[in-house]
């Protein structure tokens, strides 16, 4: 009896272990599949980002100036890796949002953190100013990997120079923070909050009226 006993327990015990070594086996092979699905999700990722560009850099508005022309807005390569299929439709406006000129489109192509100022609209500033009103302008910027729509004030100053600050920076329908480390001609400001909200309230009206 005590040796069926026995042999009954090293039967159980048999189970027991065999079940757990299952258990342990099939956890294995689904780690090793989530892993294998999780690196073929990041080379997807990687291929993704080698055709449309990387996701989260998109061309962006600055001001550039040069001797022939002063200041003029610019394409300005925000993020890293080539942007691809560049293309700029901008037009001026007033502080309502409403047209001061007709809509500009500008082919740019393919822009990398190498890529030369491109001019897209040039702004007559060129020189000391009597005019100091702000200038709006509005734009919305299409890339193989995705779509921004900018609002840029450019606020010219008496001696010349520039400041230009944005109350609208969008890409993929997420805000940005603008880049204003390689505006050498330009001073990149903050629009304060009350500001932005001020002109965002008088295109709202704008929009409404009969």
């Amino acid at each position: 009896m005590a040796f069926r006993a026995s042999s009954t327990v090293f039967i159980v015990a048999g189970f027991v272990i065999a079940a757990v070594g299952g258990a342990f086996s099939v956890k294995g092979v689904l780690m090793a599949n989530r892993e294998q699905a999780e690196l073929v999700l990041a080379e997807s990722r990687r291929q993704a980002e080698i055709i449309l560009g990387e996701s989260r850099t998109f061309c962006q508005l600055i001001v550039y100036a040069n001797d022939a022309i002063g200041f003029f807005l610019s394409t300005y390569h925000n993020g890293s890796g080539p942007i691809y299929d560049v293309d700029v439709l901008v037009r001026e406006v007033r502080e309502n949002g409403t047209q001061v000129s007709p809509l500009q489109r500008v082919g740019v192509g393919t822009l990398t953190s190498n890529t030369w100022p491109w001019n897209v609209y040039t702004l007559g500033i060129n020189g000391p100013q009597v005019n100091l009103t702000p200038r709006y302008f509005a734009a919305q910027m299409t890339q193989r990997n995705g779509t921004s729509q900018q609002e840029i004030v450019i606020y010219p100053q008496a001696d010349g120079g520039v400041r230009v600050g944005f109350l609208r920076l969008e890409f993929n329908g997420q805000p940005h923070q603008p880049d204003f480390r390689w505006a050498r001609d330009a001073v990149g400001i903050e629009i304060p909050a009350a500001e932005v909200a001020r002109i965002s309230a008088l295109r709202q009206n704008a929009r409404v009226q009969p």
